[in-house]
């Protein structure tokens, strides 16, 4: 799809302008080397892009370009909601377009810095995005530091769990047999993210502030998992033992699908958000029989009220933080800075109550550092944003 060939060239722009700023991290750079070694051409530019001079001469090509007229070309080649936020900032959107040019992948990240600098970008210490890491609990209670370890462990009943910089992943050793289930719990806190894989081969990102507690194998009639926070699944189909997500408010139960759960204990609601297949929510409180959902279909439980709502809703957006964004649908300034909150390890104080209600749409990259994420904000908002050390004022 062009949506996601438009993540790919973002991504690989900004770890080539990381590790040409030195600022590259180890897992990051490993990725860098796996693109590189997809083909000459990716190699080539990586070579070119070292190189001073090719860089300049590169650099004068890129200024040459008409944005206006690749935007064009771009909205009409791609039929997917425009990568602005809701007053529809255009030089955001060229910023987009010259993504899918050849001559300029890394226009982007090397450019960013020509916005003209708001009071956000002035702070004497930059705010950078969260990382890749996580706690895992053991069944004995011993904590591993997920994303700096890696290697093997074995669990008391033979399961092996294999740690990467970016992922965890469960394999059940069959030959050793023990009773009952075993547990172990991931815990990401604030300013990380992770993704793993169960041992029945679903895949899981779990987000800032969130945790899910899980048995390193399943039993033979169902599968069970508890979480917090925010989790994203895509489940392992398997009609015989149904797959169910206990939340602190209600259970989900699939058999085979991809959605998104949203339970922080700050908000307001429990969202559960269904990219494919289907699923039923159970067990709800004062509620007899279970809600079905279908595709683009959003359960909100809205906890002070005790009553739910099912809405439609571009599903993909809900899921779009696990692909290196942010999406906002319909969301207010202090809903969207609740989730940057909770990335970026920021407070935020509001000077004035209405711009807590200004509502926007749209996307923004989640690895950007804090100070070009809120000049964003600001040059599409009527607010005023100052950043100092971790403290996020807005008037």
């Amino acid at each position: 799809m062009i949506e996601d060939k438009v993540n790919n060239s973002y991504r690989i722009s900004y770890l080539i302008s990381q590790f040409l700023n030195g600022n590259i991290e180890d897992d990051e750079l490993k990725e860098l080397q796996r693109w590189e070694n997809l083909s000459s051409n990716n190699k080539k530019l990586v070579e070119e892009l070292k190189d001073s001079e090719c860089l300049e001469d590169r650099d004068h090509r890129i200024d040459r370009i008409n944005l206006e007229s690749e935007w064009l070309r771009f909205s009409n080649k791609v039929k997917y909601k425009r990568i602005t936020l809701q007053k529809r900032v255009i030089r955001m959107a060229q910023y987009a377009a010259i993504l899918l040019l050849p001559l300029s992948i890394v226009y982007l990240v090397f450019h960013m810095g020509t916005v003209k600098k708001s009071p956000a970008s002035c702070a004497p210490c930059e705010i950078t995005p969260g990382k890749h890491c996580a706690q895992l609990v053991l069944s004995n209670g011993k904590v591993l530091q997920l994303g700096s370890c890696k290697g093997s462990i074995k669990e008391q009943d033979g399961t092996i769990i294999t740690t990467d910089s970016a992922i965890v992943f469960y394999k059940r050793n069959e030959d050793e047999k023990v009773e009952g289930l075993i547990y172990n719990e991931i815990r990401v806190v604030q300013g990380q993210e992770y993704h793993m894989r169960l041992a029945d081969g679903t895949q899981v990102w779990i987000n800032s502030m969130s945790s899910i507690k899980f048995p390193v194998h399943f039993s033979e009639g169902k599968r069970e998992v508890e979480i917090t926070g925010e989790v994203y699944f895509e489940v392992m189909p398997n009609k015989e033992k149904p797959f169910i997500v206990h939340t602190p408010i209600h259970d989900v139960r699939v058999l085979g699908t991809s959605f998104n759960i949203s339970c922080y204990e700050n908000d307001a609601s429990v969202t559960t958000t269904l990219v494919e297949g289907k699923v039923l929510i159970e067990n709800i409180p004062g509620e007899l029989s279970p809600a079905q959902l279908t595709p683009n279909l959003q359960y909100n439980y809205h906890k002070s009220l005790h009553k739910a709502s099912i809405e439609e809703v571009d599903a993909i957006a809900y899921a779009a933080w696990t692909k290196g964004y942010f999406q906002f649908e319909n969301e207010t300034l202090e809903q969207i800075f609740k989730k940057l909150e909770r990335w970026y390890k920021i407070d935020v104080l509001y000077k004035s109550t209405s711009s807590r209600k200004e509502v926007f749409n749209g996307r923004l990259p989640r690895f950007e550092n804090a100070s070009t994420i809120m000049e964003m904000i600001e040059e599409v908002s009527n607010v005023k944003i100052s950043l100092k050390d971790n403290l996020v004022v807005i008037e």
